[in-house]
């Protein structure tokens, strides 16, 4: 009954302020993070997954101590951005949401071997369904503005020398 567009593929980077005792690091590997708290929202099943993987000790409970938990939870990015910006956090974010950061020279993206989560977003409709001309628009300016974000991203992941 539905129709599908993915827009977002975006995969997640390990951001911190350009200040912080990783940022000039050729390469983090997971216990270079013990003792920094990771920061952001409450992270779903799959990105829980991965952080537990990354734990050097090998639990897999993200709530228990130890590097790649989440250790100070908040409801929005802004608040996110405000606590690394301040303090010594870490976060996981896709790079359109931190690239005026990146591109001002406050954060800085930690280099890390092997893949990391990736950002997966779009559009639900109904198959067989034209849409009103109010959400062709809106979904016309979606396509315009994920142009944008993919060549902002290709631009940074050059100066930053990640994947």
């Amino acid at each position: 009954r539905f129709a599908t567009e993915l827009l977002l593929t975006d995969p997640f980077y390990f951001v911190c302020r350009s200040q912080h005792p990783l940022a000039h690091r050729r390469r983090v590997d997971a216990s270079d993070f013990a003792g920094y708290p990771l920061v952001g929202n409450r992270v779903p099943g799959r990105i829980e997954k991965f952080l537990a993987k990354q734990r050097p000790d090998g639990m897999g409970d993200t709530g228990q101590p130890g590097p790649l938990r989440v250790k100070i939870d908040v409801a929005t990015f802004s608040a996110t951005r405000r606590i690394l910006l301040a303090s010594d956090g870490i976060t996981l974010a896709p790079l359109a949401q931190v690239a005026g950061e990146l591109e001002g020279g406050s954060m800085t993206l930690l280099k890390t071997e092997g893949d990391t989560p990736r950002m997966h977003s779009g559009l639900i409709y109904l198959r067989g369904r034209s849409l009103s001309p109010a959400a062709t628009r809106f979904v016309t300016g979606l396509r315009r503005k994920k142009k944008d974000m993919d060549l902002q991203s290709a631009a940074l992941r050059l100066r930053f020398g990640v994947a």
